[in-house]
C-alpha cells in the first residue's frame, strides 16, 4: 500500500514537472513585427495575426535601397488591380534613429500608398533568416510564408507567385479585398482640410468639381453630393509628370475643365498642366518653368505665374 502511495506520488510531481518544462518552452506561433514597431500610413498598428483574410505581402528594406525601392513601386504598381493582395514595408531600426518628419517625407517622394513600419529588429521573422536587403516574404493567408527571398531573385520569385496565384484564382477569391487605406487616400478626407483655395473648375454637365488645394499642392475633386472623390497630386511640392495621383504640382490655382480633361495653371512651376482623365496621366500644355515674358515660336512659351487662367475661355488661352 506504501509503496503504491509513492510511486503514485513519485508520478504525479514527475507529471507535474514536465508540464511546466513544456510551458516554458518558446512557442513559435508565426512570424510577428513586435509590439513597439513605429507604424506610417495606417491608424492603427499591424499584425499579421489579424491579416489571415488575405495574401500579405512583407518587404523588409531601408530608406537607402535604391533597388529596394524599384521593386517596391514596380511590386505597388503591379498590386493595384489585385486587392487580395495587401503589401507591407518594414524598416529595421539600426543604430541610428529615424525622423518622424523623414520618413513622412520618405513616403510622400516615393508616393508609397502601403503601411510602413519601423521594428525594432528582425527577431519576429521566426520561420527563416533575413540576410539581406531588400528581402521579401509571402504569406498566404498564414503567420508563416511560402516564399521568401532576398535581392532580385526574391523579387521574382514573388513575382512568379503572385502572377500563379492570378491564374489559379481560387485563393484570391476566398480573400478580403480590403486594404489598409494610406493616409492620403481620398476617402480620408470626407472634410478635407484646404488651404489657400482661389478656384472651382466645374465638370461638364454639373457631375462634380473640382477645388484647388493651393498650400498642399493638389486638386481635390468632389462628386455632385459634394463627398470627396479624387485627390490629383502627390502633395509634394514640385515637378513631375505621369499618374494623375502621383504627380507633382506646386502652388497650382486657377482650373478650367474641358473634355475630360482639367487644365491647371501650375504657378510656382511656371506652366500650364493637363490632366487627362481618360488615361490618367498628366502632361504639360505650355511653360518650360522660367520666369520671362519673352516669345516663342513654339507652343511651349515662357510664362510668368499664369494664374488668371479661369478668367479666359480655352479657346483664347491656347491662341492668345
Amino acid at each position: 500500500m506504501r509503496k503504491n502511495l509513492i510511486l503514485a506520488l513519485g508520478l504525479l510531481l514527475f507529471s507535474h514537472q514536465l508540464l511546466n518544462a513544456q510551458e516554458n518552452q518558446p512557442q513559435n506561433n508565426g512570424d510577428e513585427f513586435g509590439s513597439n514597431s513605429v507604424w506610417f500610413n495606417t491608424e492603427y498598428p499591424i499584425v499579421l495575426q489579424n491579416l489571415l483574410s488575405k495574401v500579405v505581402l512583407v518587404v523588409v528594406t531601408d530608406e537607402h535601397s535604391v533597388e529596394g525601392q524599384y521593386f517596391i513601386e514596380q511590386l505597388q504598381n503591379s498590386l493595384i488591380r489585385t486587392p487580395a493582395v495587401q503589401m507591407i514595408q518594414v524598416m529595421p531600426a539600426g543604430d541610428v534613429p529615424i525622423s518622424r518628419n523623414h520618413l513622412v517625407q520618405y513616403i510622400q517622394k516615393h508616393k508609397i500608398n502601403h503601411p510602413l513600419g519601423v521594428i525594432a529588429d528582425l527577431k519576429g521573422f521566426q520561420s527563416t533568416g533575413i540576410n539581406e536587403l531588400p528581402f521579401f516574404l509571402l504569406y498566404e493567408k498564414s503567420t508563416t510564408p511560402t516564399v521568401v527571398g532576398g535581392g532580385h531573385a526574391g523579387f521574382e520569385l514573388i513575382n512568379s507567385r503572385i502572377k500563379t496565384l492570378r491564374d489559379d484564382k481560387n485563393l484570391f477569391a476566398s480573400c478580403n479585398n480590403s486594404q489598409i487605406k494610406p493616409f492620403n487616400d481620398p476617402s480620408w478626407y470626407a472634410n478635407p482640410l484646404i488651404e489657400c483655395p482661389s478656384y472651382i473648375a466645374d465638370q461638364d454637365g454639373g457631375k462634380g468639381f473640382f477645388i484647388n488645394d493651393a498650400a498642399h499642392h493638389r486638386i481635390l475633386g468632389f462628386d455632385d453630393t459634394g463627398t470627396m472623390a479624387l485627390q490629383l497630386g502627390s502633395t509634394m511640392p514640385g515637378y513631375a509628370e505621369g499618374n494623375m495621383y502621383g504627380c507633382q504640382l506646386n502652388h497650382p490655382h486657377a482650373m478650367e475643365y474641358y473634355d475630360n480633361k482639367l487644365y491647371i495653371a501650375d504657378t510656382y512651376n511656371q506652366r500650364v498642366r493637363v490632366i487627362d482623365f481618360i488615361t490618367e496621366q498628366t502632361s504639360t500644355l505650355l511653360g518650360n518653368g522660367y520666369t520671362t515674358w519673352k516669345k516663342k515660336k513654339r507652343l511651349t512659351v515662357n510664362i510668368n505665374r499664369w494664374v488668371y487662367l479661369l478668367h479666359w475661355p480655352l479657346w483664347e488661352i491656347i491662341f492668345m
